[in-house]
């Protein structure tokens, strides 16, 4: 256990100029507008940059100097990640929620506040990302491999904005700022194929196997 809190005091020392401009934008963005899925890119980009830091730091060397197991070093990343992913949703929809509720009374207020259902999607949506990006992460250890995964998920997650978009666009309950707000979270809601609480205990699943899958593949690499 002391090995582990070792790590992730190591992991907030390393990150934490990331983390703080994540949270900054976080900060920014909230009050402006509230889309699902710029909310959920803003996390995963976070996410991936504390890899990106791993590599610029050397910490893979210096990792591989000390008599840590790789079960240790595994456990601790993915705790990680996830206090960063519940930290990240918890902040935004806290300010999503303050910034409504002050404005409430504003007739030109177009801030849609989020719903329960969104948040659980789009942390399940970044549980399930990370589980499957992860690994292959841990495996080949490469930045090409990491700005690979970036761009790839970067890219979908602009594809589901825009398919969002086309959507609320062909609908006529939506005026013009609700179209990118509380349509995009309409249709989400739309195309997933199972309910916000079995999503969230899929992609819960999934990141503890991730997980698992993860701590074999560090012991069988040499």
């Amino acid at each position: 256990m002391q090995a582990m809190i070792a790590l992730w005091k190591k992991d907030w020392f390393v990150n934490w100029k990331t983390i703080f401009i994540c949270a900054l934008l976080i900060c920014l963005y909230s009050p402006m507008m509230a889309n699902v899925f710029i909310f959920g890119l803003l996390i995963m980009l976070n996410c991936f940059s504390v890899f990106r830091e791993d590599k610029q730091s050397l910490v893979y060397i210096f990792l591989k100097s000390l008599p840590t197991r790789p079960k240790t070093i595994v456990y601790s990343r993915y705790t990680l990640l996830l206090m960063l992913v519940c930290l990240s949703t918890l902040l935004m929809w806290l300010l999503n929620w303050w910034v409504s509720y002050a404005k409430r009374d504003d007739p030109l207020n177009f801030i849609y506040p989020y719903q329960v259902q969104d948040v659980i999607f789009i942390f399940s949506i970044i549980l399930i990302i990370l589980s499957i990006s992860l690994p292959m992460v841990y495996f080949f250890k490469s930045q090409l491999v990491l700005y690979s995964l970036m761009i790839c998920w970067g890219g979908l997650w602009l594809l589901a904005f825009y398919w969002s978009d086309a959507y609320a666009d062909k609908q006529n309950q939506y005026d013009f700022f609700e179209q990118s707000t509380k349509g995009a979270s309409d249709w989400l809601a739309l195309v997933m194929p199972l309910s916000s609480g079995v999503t969230v205990i899929l992609g819960l699943i999934a990141y503890l196997a991730s997980m698992f899958l993860t701590e074999q593949l560090l012991k069988r690499k040499p």
